[in-house]
């Protein structure tokens, strides 16, 4: 058993308030009746000399509407009449006191049934386990499983009330089985649900957050397992109980005495909403370096461009080539540099979470080439002064010019990914003639050539 994270759903708040049909009395055990509900309330009742309060009876109503009715029939009796289930729309199992005191001289609940004709509610039958000597109370009904579950503090428990079932096949109801010490406490386990998935029910015998706490469980051929509190967005430091829902805990209704002095119950109702947050920042940070030497390069151009809504940020690296910058969660972004012109590689970032450590290198290569050479003669293979060398780009369809020094040497800068022709004339006499080519290199390097 856990109690459930309540930082769980941070993007999600649990909104609480009193039913519409709530009243200045105890209501509490709501159920789900088609499109209405159906409730216990001590609303009009006749006087318990007990406690001074009215007894309870069964009311029915739309949810959002403040005038419920009892329960039309003789379904509600002379004492308390409450906490129901239903097999079928025509059949509930419901809780009442017994009309006979027993062995400690109480009115001790039991189970009856009560069928729907012509719009009326009446009592059948009672259930055959009840006893005037032990409560039986506070059923839920598994059509799925034919179960009715129900609480008890009939001989042979664990603790005060325990989670007791009985199975319902061929028309009769098999003796009732205790869930186990797994499941039932030393305390009271008590007031049981079910909406179609999930089995709800309380407890003060387990951990929790004071008074009865809510559990939800998952069930399954009459096992119940991974029990956990539904968490303090429900369950308060008084008595939470009778909790149903149709969509998984997104909405429903719940009894509970928190507020006041404890005295009196309401339900409540809840609903899970989705907040807005506010931006969470993130940093993405990195460095800038090149591709063969990972030397850092400084005086590169790092633009983050937000992908969605098309914003962008550039900044400078310094001498040690790293970047930084404040983003936004939840964005797409990409990320690339520019040197001389010459793009480093670039970096994708989907859905930023506050949760990742954004750190990236981007690599630059930005190779630089040169052209040495010497004009020599064929013969002595002495350098010649004064010749006038061409470099023609025929990639770029451009030329440059030089003459050689004393030695015959002559230097020229290329551009990348090129094809150069080189020739020289002097004195109306031409060289030969030399190729190079950038293309393919991809590291900064010198090319050599030599005229005769």
């Amino acid at each position: 058993m856990q109690l459930k994270n309540d930082q769980e759903d941070k993007q999600f708040k649990t909104l609480l308030s009193k039913s519409a049909f709530s009243s200045d009395v105890s209501d509490f055990s709501p159920v789900y009746y088609g499109s209405q509900i159906i409730f216990t309330s001590q609303k009009g009742g006749k006087i318990d000399p007990w406690t001074g309060k009215s007894f309870t009876n069964l009311y029915i109503t739309d949810e959002n509407k403040s005038n419920p009715v009892i329960l039309d029939g003789n379904l509600n009796g002379k004492f308390h009449n409450g906490a129901c289930t239903f097999m079928d729309n025509e059949t509930m199992v419901f809780t009442r006191n017994n009309s006979k005191k027993g062995a400690n001289s109480d009115y001790n609940l039991i189970l009856a049934i009560a069928t729907k004709v012509n719009e009326k509610w009446n009592f059948k039958q009672e259930m055959p386990f009840n006893s005037k000597d032990f409560s039986n109370g506070y059923p839920t009904y598994i059509s799925s499983q034919k179960i009715l579950i129900f609480s008890s503090d009939r001989p042979g428990g664990f603790g005060s009330m325990d989670l007791y079932y009985s199975k319902y096949y061929d028309g009769k109801w098999a003796d009732p089985i205790n869930f186990g010490s797994d499941v039932n406490t030393k305390g009271n386990e008590v007031f049981s649900t079910y909406d179609g998935t999930n089995l709800f029910f309380s407890s003060d015998g387990r951990p929790g957050y004071g008074g009865l706490d809510i559990f939800k469980a998952s069930i399954m051929d009459a096992n119940i397992s991974t029990i956990e509190n539904v968490g303090s967005t429900i369950n308060s430091a008084r008595d939470d109980f009778g909790l149903i829902t149709k969509d998984n805990m997104q909405s429903g209704y719940f009894s509970s005495n928190t507020g006041g002095n404890g005295d009196k119950d309401n339900i409540w109702y809840f609903e899970k909403r989705k907040i807005q947050l506010p931006p969470q920042k993130i940093l993405i940070n990195g460095k800038v370096i090149d591709e063969f030497t990972k030397l850092p390069l400084k005086e590169t151009s790092v633009v983050l461009k937000n992908t969605l809504n098309g914003e962008e940020f550039s900044i400078i690296t310094k001498d040690d080539g790293r970047f930084s910058f404040e983003a936004i969660s939840e964005q797409n972004y990409s990320l690339t540099g520019s040197k001389n012109g010459i793009l480093t590689s670039s970096e994708i970032i989907t859905k930023a979470n506050t949760s990742d450590t954004y750190y990236f290198t981007l690599l630059h290569n930005d190779p630089r080439f040169s052209l040495e050479g010497f004009a020599i003669k064929t013969l002595d293979k002495k350098g010649v002064q004064g010749v006038s060398v061409i470099c023609f780009n025929k990639t770029k369809n451009i030329e440059e010019s030089i003459v050689t020094d004393e030695n015959g040497f002559f230097k020229f800068q290329l551009d990348q990914n090129a094809d150069y022709e080189i020739s020289g004339t002097k004195d109306g006499y031409y060289t030969s003639v030399s190729e190079a080519s950038t293309k393919g290199l991809n590291r900064s390097q010198t090319l050599y050539v030599k005229l005769f």
